[in-house]
């Protein structure tokens, strides 16, 4: 295809053994009278509580310090005047640098696609009462060829349970995958056929699987000396699986790392590693895959745990997550841009 236009980790939790100096602490199963954790020495120990405890006593997404009594609904679910205003300021520069990039129809497709994705997350948070910021998009005019880096959300708690997380893990790339895959529908069959080298010095974007074959079945007719020249909307569907499927890498943080870590616990890091090796291969074809290769080693490739790794996750979220590893296949690029 061718284009014209130019959490904090989770820790896991100790508590000071001052807690077991109360006889009705919910850390301690035994007597304050008989403890030998009830001497002087306590303040020095570290006494863990029961793993049983933390369903019964904590919500979702609830740390320890917050205590038996934590309320998240209303301790920090409430968005400040301040967080409000710089997440708008945001995403107008956004909207801003993107409309620079290529034009009003692309800005709008673009972060309609990422906002999907944020809100999966952000919604899902909430409905975990997981303290989260708002969606913050990252605009950079002139040096990226999207116009932006993307946009986060920051986790302001450790979650409790693997559930929880996989959930808001998952929820961004399903939010986002629906309308990524609209934008590219209705721009590929809105995009012009022209010759190859008629257009020579234009962006060359590679193809994933997945946009072959939409490519295929819109333009069946296209011959091998023929291409396309996409549309706005076609390029922001473009870059948005291009960035669903970046963020669908089962490594560390990454929302492929949340999905394969509610799907594997602890082992998830042998998937990690095996990718990493995949994008030191793929660098000899693409470069930028050897940057992206540093950011990830110095965030770690290993997915933090969560308080309580025993939750299941049942067979309906095992489904959604073999289904988003197996979009992560059918969508990567293993050359985003084709090199002269």
């Amino acid at each position: 295809m061718r284009d014209d236009f130019g959490s904090r980790p989770p820790i896991l939790p100790s508590t000071s053994g001052s807690r077991g100096n109360d006889a009705t602490s919910p850390w301690s199963d035994r007597d304050d009278s008989t403890s030998p954790w009830s001497s002087r020495e306590s303040a020095n120990r570290v006494e863990h509580a029961p793993w049983d405890s933390f369903p019964h006593r904590l919500p979702y997404g609830a740390s320890p310090e917050d205590g038996e009594f934590a309320d998240p609904d209303r301790k920090g679910l409430a968005v400040s005047p301040r967080e409000l205003v710089i997440a708008l300021g945001l995403f107008l520069l956004t909207l801003g640098s993107t409309y620079l990039t290529a034009g009003i129809e692309y800005a709008f497709a673009l972060l309609g696609i990422l906002l999907c994705h944020e809100m999966g997350h952000y919604l899902m948070a909430r409905r975990y009462r997981v303290r989260s910021t708002l969606p913050i998009f990252l605009p950079l005019p002139f040096i990226s060829p999207f116009g932006t880096l993307g946009a986060v959300i920051k986790m302001r708690q450790h979650i409790r349970d693997r559930r929880a997380l996989y959930d808001i893990g998952i929820a961004g790339p399903l939010a986002g995958i629906i309308p990524a895959l609209a934008a590219t529908v209705w721009g590929l069959a809105h995009s012009t056929v022209i010759d190859k080298g008629v257009m020579d010095g234009t962006l060359m974007l590679g193809d994933s699987l997945l946009s072959g074959w939409i490519q295929h079945a819109i333009h069946p007719d296209l011959g091998p000396n023929q291409d396309l020249l996409l549309h706005p909307v076609a390029f922001a569907g473009w870059a948005g699986l291009f960035v669903t499927a970046l963020n669908l890498l089962p490594i560390g943080q990454l929302d492929g790392g949340h999905i394969a870590y509610g799907l594997l616990g602890r082992r998830s890091v042998y998937l990690g590693w095996c990718m990493i090796a995949a994008l030191a291969v793929l660098g000899y074809y693409f470069p930028g895959w050897w940057f992206l290769l540093v950011i990830l080693l110095l965030t770690r490739v290993r997915h933090p745990q969560t308080i309580d790794e025993r939750v299941p996750l049942g067979p309906k979220r095992v489904a959604l997550g073999i289904f988003a590893l197996a979009f992560f296949v059918v969508s990567f690029i293993p050359t985003p841009i084709l090199l002269p």
